[in-house]
């Protein structure tokens, strides 16, 4: 089932450049939008994954779905989540670049290592 979850929160319809670079400066969901590029996790691996206790996880996925940045889906008793299509990453060798649309066809781009 790749339903989205009926209970998730609605996207945000007004994605502008200034939430866009706020979400990239708050550290843990910088994290998780990295994280995310990598592959769809449920809460449990975000929190292993980046360090960080679950109801933080938790709190920090909910200001992401709301941008309408990140997507929710059920499975069996999981919430399995991945970037939305507003979200793209690219990767050149050891490098990996996240960049996010936002409204007025402004685009923000962050490069990483992978």
């Amino acid at each position: 089932m790749d339903d989205m979850n009926s209970n998730a929160t609605t996207p945000s319809s007004n994605v502008t450049l200034d939430s866009v670079i706020d979400v990239l400066r708050n550290n843990v969901r910088r994290g998780l939008l990295l994280t995310l590029a990598k592959g769809d996790k449920d809460v449990s691996t975000l929190a292993n994954e980046i360090n960080a206790h679950i109801s933080v996880i938790s709190h920090n996925l909910r200001a992401l779905r709301e941008l309408g940045v990140v997507e929710v889906r059920r499975d069996a008793r999981r919430r399995i989540y991945r970037l939305s299509p507003m979200v793209n990453t690219t990767q050149d060798g050891e490098m990996m670049t996240l960049s996010i649309d936002a409204d007025g066809g402004s685009r923000v781009s962050l490069t990483v290592p992978r």
